[in-house]
Formats: C-alpha cells, structure tokens, sequence
C-alpha cells in the first residue's frame, strides 16, 4: 500500500512540474511557432550579446540583470512567449520564471542563436 501511495505521490509532483515549464523546442519548431502565432521573441542574453547579433524584432530582456523581474511584468502575458539565449540555459531559466509568474505560453529554444540564424531567421544587426 505504501508503495502504491508513493507511485502516486511521485505521479502528482510529475504532473505540476510539468505544469510548471515551458515547451522546449528545436530551432525549426521555433521558427515556424513564432511565424504561426506571431508571439512576443524575448532575447534573454545580456546587451553586448544582443548588440553582436539578434533575431529582428527581439526585445532584449538580460536574465542576469536584476531588473528582470520587472521587465517581464510588463509583457503581455496572454500572448506566445519565444524565448532564446545563446545556447538554451539562460532561456531555460528564464522560461520557468516565465511560467511561474503566470504567463501561460512559453516557447524555450533547445539550442541557441545560432541555430536560429541556421534555420533563416533574420539577424537584425545585418
């Protein structure tokens, strides 16, 4: 009996932590999601990454910046959220902050800007 309670206990959690994160997708997924629903593209790395090279109609939103938090207070959080960083780990913080904060549809790239400029995406710095 105890067994079965803990199976069920461990199912639970599974499902809100499910609950709880983002889609992470490949850079084609992301690409066609974010032409498809026309959602917010938030760049997650810090200003001088951004000014190097992103994707055109980026908003810049540092994740180690201790405004962060305050900055995304300010997104609309109805619509699709695409995320993306340099190579998926700040996203990914930053799409489970999302998430916790209530925004309820948050793309996470799984990879980075690269990729993105891989899969045709436009750089906006050329």
């Amino acid at each position: 009996m105890k067994k079965y309670l803990l199976f069920i206990g461990l199912l639970l959690f599974g499902t809100m932590v499910l609950a709880q994160s983002a889609l992470k997708v490949n850079s084609i997924e992301f690409k066609a999601n974010f032409y498809k629903f026309k959602g917010q593209l938030i760049d997650v790395r810090t200003p001088q990454e951004f000014s190097e090279g992103h994707i055109e109609g980026a908003k810049n939103i540092d994740i180690t910046s201790e405004n962060f938090e305050a900055e995304i207070e300010k997104i609309d959080k109805n619509q699709a959220l695409f995320v993306y960083c340099a190579i998926g780990v700040r996203s990914g913080r930053a799409a489970a902050l999302l998430r916790k904060k209530g925004f309820k549809n948050v793309i996470d790239l799984n990879g980075g800007y690269e990729d993105l400029l891989k899969v045709g995406m436009k750089n906006a710095s050329k």
